[in-house]
C-alpha cells in the first residue's frame, strides 16, 4: 500500500525558519512505567517512571543522547513519565542545565488547557491494538486523523522553540510511542525528505528511551542498544 502524509502547508515556513537557526528535532518515547496508580485519565498522567525505566534512561543518555548537540531546551508532556524520562536522560548525558517544558498537546488523551482530548480515535485505537508502528496505525485509521494530532503538537514545538529561545542544536520532545513517530513524520514531510528516508518512521515499533533525529539531510533511528541508523 503507499502511503501518504500530506504536511501542513502552514508549518513549512515555521519549520524551515526553525532549521535555518540551526535547530534540528528530535523525537523519543518515554521509558518504562509502574502500573497507573488509578485505571482513571488522571491516573495515566500521573504514572511514574519504574526502576527498569530509569535504567532505561541511564543506558540512552550515556549511549546516543550524549552525542546529539542539544541546545538550552527540552520538552514534554503533561504525563508524569516523559518528564521523568527527559530529566533522567539529561542526567544521565550530564545535561541538567537545560530548561524542561510542558506541552499540554503532547500527550494523546485529555488535554488540560483545552479539555478536549488531542487524538480520540487513536487513544480507543490504541485500547485495542497496543504498541504498533505509525504505518500500523494510518492504515488503520488514516493519515489525515494522525496528521492532525501531528500538526498540533508539532505547532507547540515551534512555539516553545520561539519563546524558548533554545540556541542552535537538537530539541528533544519526550512523549509517546505512536504520537513520537507521527511528529517525526510531520517534520520529515514538512521538510522535503523523500520517501526512503521516511521509511523508518513508518515501519519503526517505536520502543521506551528510543526515537528519531530529524534533520535536513535525513532521519536517524535512536536505539538504546547502539542501533542508530540513518535512512
Amino acid at each position: 500500500m503507499q502511503r501518504v502524509w500530506s504536511p501542513c502547508p502552514s508549518l513549512l515556513l515555521r519549520l524551515r525558519s526553525f532549521y535555518a537557526r540551526g535547530c534540528s528535532l528530535a523525537v523519543i518515547r518515554h521509558c518504562n512505567t509502574h502500573p497507573p496508580p488509578a485505571p482513571t485519565p488522571a491516573g495515566d498522567k500521573a504514572r511514574l517512571a519504574s526502576a527498569a525505566g530509569l535504567a532505561q534512561c541511564r543506558e540512552a543518555g550515556g549511549g546516543y543522547f550524549r552525542h546529539l548537540r542539544v541546545g538550552g531546551l527540552a520538552l514534554h508532556s503533561e504525563a508524569a513519565r516523559t518528564k521523568a524520562t527527559a530529566a533522567a536522560v539529561l542526567a544521565a548525558a550530564g545535561m541538567e542545565g537545560r530548561a524542561l517544558e510542558e506541552l499540554p498537546g503532547l500527550y494523546g488523551g485529555e488535554n488540560s488547557v483545552t479539555g478536549e482530548m488531542n487524538c480520540d480515535a487513536m487513544e480507543a485505537a490504541f485500547e485495542g491494538h497496543g504498541y504498533r508502528p505509525l504505518g500500523y496505525y494510518v492504515d488503520l485509521l488514516g493519515a489525515p486523523l494522525l496528521g492532525g494530532y501531528a500538526r498540533q503538537a508539532l505547532g507547540e514545538v515551534l512555539d516553545a522553540a520561539d519563546a524558548g529561545e533554545p540556541g542552535r542544536g537538537v530539541v528533544p520532545v519526550f512523549c509517546h510511542a505512536v504520537y513520537a513517530s507521527a511528529i517525526a513524520m510531520e517534520a520529515a514531510a514538512a521538510l522535503g525528505l523523500p520517501g526512503g528516508e521516511r521509511e523508518v518512521v513508518w515501519d519503526t515499533n517505536l520502543e521506551e528511551v528510543c526515537g528519531f533525529l530529524v534533520e535536513e539531510g535525513g532521519v536517524t533511528y535512536l536505539g538504546r542498544g547502539g542501533e542508530n541508523t540513518h535512512r
